[in-house]
């Protein structure tokens, strides 16, 4: 399962980031490198379906910070049920 859970794009539209989390984990990195691959697949959809003047250069990346924030979660918890 793959969700999007953010983008940034640059001020003037030309570079979008798109942060994802993947589940297993396990598949995190292979699964963005596919989608990297297919960058120009995404690119062309996209140009197809919004009327746009040009498509951004899109780049995903894996997110982080929902895995800190679980483990901020998973510290509080035990904080909280030692207590």
């Amino acid at each position: 399962m793959v969700t999007i859970t953010r983008v940034e794009t640059s001020v003037d539209l030309s570079e979008a980031n798109v942060w994802v989390s993947v589940l297993p984990d396990e598949e995190t990195r292979r699964i963005v490198k596919v989608l990297n691959k297919r960058i120009y697949f995404f690119q062309q959809k996209i140009n197809k379906t919004l009327k746009i003047k040009f498509v951004p250069k899109i780049r995903f990346l894996i997110e982080t910070k929902t895995q800190e924030a679980a483990r901020v979660e998973e510290l509080l918890e035990r904080i909280k049920n030692s207590g």
